[in-house]
C-alpha cells in the first residue's frame, strides 16, 4: 500500500482561467484535497500589442496569492505551475514570471506540443473507451490545440492561433454580436490552420472536446443551474446544436448573455466565439458532433506529475472516478 505522504498540486495558467488542484496517494487512487479555478482573463488585449496588460497581471497575481495560502494550508509536497497560450505569446511574459516567483510559484511556460499531449491524456482517461482514431479538441482563450490520437498517445497535433479570447478581440464587438461574422471568420481561420496538417482525416471516429469552452457547451446545453461535472462528463452535442446555441445566444446581448443558464458570467462575453472556433473545427473535420469531457490539460497534468513526483501511475479506471 502506498504511502499517503505524498501530496502535490498542479496549475494551469491559461489565457482565461488559472486553475488548480491537488491531491494525494489514498489507497489505489488518489483523493483530491482541493479544486479552485479563477477567470483572471491573463490574454485580455495580448492580441492587440503583444503585452499582458497590467489589470490582467494584477488579476492573475491575486489568484496565485490565494492559490499560494491553499498549497500552503494543505502542506504540499511538490508543485507545478504550467504557462500555455498567453504566456508563450506576452513579449512581457518575464515581468509576469518574476512576480510570480516572488509570490511562490515557478511557472514553467511549456510548448503547445506538451500541453497538447497532457491534454490527450486527461481526456482519455476521463471519458474512456475511444474508438480510434480519435480527435481531442481545446479552445483556449488565446489558442486551439487539436490533436489526433489511438487510444492515449498523440500521433501528431496542431495548435491553431485562434482562441475564444482573441476572435472576440478582433472583431471589436462585445455587447451585441454579428454571429455570422463571428462564424466565418472562425471558420477560415480554422481551415487556413488545419489545411497545414499533412495526414488526412479521415477515418476519424470521435472527436472529443476538452477545457473551458467544451465544459461551458455542456453546461448550457443541460442547462445547470450548478456545474455538474458527473452530467458534463460524455455528454454529447451535436454540430447541428452548436450551430443553434451560437445562433441564439450569440445573438443575445451581453446583459442577456449572462443570463444564460450554465454559463458563467465572466465567460458570456467570449462564450459565443468559443462555440464558433469549435463549430468551425468539428465542420472541417467532418464530423457531425463532440464528447464532452471534463477531464483535460489539468487532469493530464495532474496524473504525469503525480507519476514523477509520487512513482505512482494513475490507472485510467482511477482517473475515470476523480471530478476536479
Amino acid at each position: 500500500m502506498h504511502s499517503m505522504s505524498c501530496r502535490v498540486a498542479v496549475l494551469d495558467i491559461g489565457s482565461q482561467t488559472i486553475r488548480l488542484v491537488g491531491a494525494e496517494i489514498h489507497e489505489k487512487c488518489l483523493r483530491i484535497l482541493f479544486s479552485h479555478r479563477v477567470n483572471a482573463r491573463l490574454g485580455q488585449g495580448l492580441m492587440g500589442n503583444g503585452f499582458i496588460g497590467k489589470k490582467a497581471m494584477k488579476r492573475a497575481w491575486s489568484a496565485l496569492e490565494k492559490f499560494r495560502e491553499v498549497i500552503d494550508d494543505f502542506s504540499i509536497d511538490h508543485v507545478r505551475a504550467i504557462g500555455t497560450a498567453a504566456l508563450r505569446k506576452a513579449s512581457n511574459r518575464a515581468q509576469f514570471i518574476e512576480h510570480a516567483k516572488e509570490i511562490g510559484i515557478d511557472i514553467e511556460v511549456i510548448d503547445w506540443n506538451q500541453e497538447a499531449e497532457l491534454a490527450v491524456l486527461g481526456a482519455y482517461n476521463a471519458i474512456g473507451d475511444v474508438e480510434s482514431p480519435w480527435t481531442m479538441i481545446d479552445v483556449g482563450g488565446g489558442s486551439s490545440e487539436i490533436a489526433f490520437c489511438t487510444d492515449n498517445k498523440l500521433l501528431y497535433g496542431i495548435s491553431l492561433d485562434i482562441g475564444a479570447v482573441s476572435l472576440l478581440e478582433s472583431i471589436s464587438q462585445r455587447e451585441v454580436i454579428d454571429v455570422d461574422l463571428l462564424a466565418n471568420m472562425a471558420k477560415r481561420i480554422v481551415s487556413k490552420g488545419l489545411a497545414k496538417v499533412p495526414v488526412p482525416h479521415a477515418g476519424l471516429k470521435v472527436a472529443v472536446g476538452t477545457g473551458g469552452t467544451a465544459t461551458t457547451i455542456a453546461a448550457v446545453d443541460l442547462q445547470l443551474g450548478v456545474y455538474d461535472p458527473h452530467r458534463v462528463r460524455g455528454h454529447a452535442v451535436s454540430i447541428s446544436r452548436l450551430r443553434y446555441l451560437l445562433s441564439s445566444i450569440g445573438g443575445l446581448d451581453l446583459k442577456k448573455r449572462r443570463q444564460v443558464k450554465g454559463l458563467e458570467q465572466e465567460r458570456a462575453d467570449i462564450f459565443p466565439a468559443g462555440i464558433a472556433i469549435l463549430t468551425g473545427i468539428i465542420s472541417y473535420l467532418g464530423l457531425n458532433k463532440i464528447i464532452i469531457s471534463d477531464g483535460g490539460l489539468l487532469s493530464g497534468l495532474l496524473a504525469a506529475f503525480m507519476q514523477k513526483e509520487c512513482n505512482f501511475y494513475v490507472e485510467p479506471s482511477c482517473a475515470r472516478s476523480i471530478y476536479l
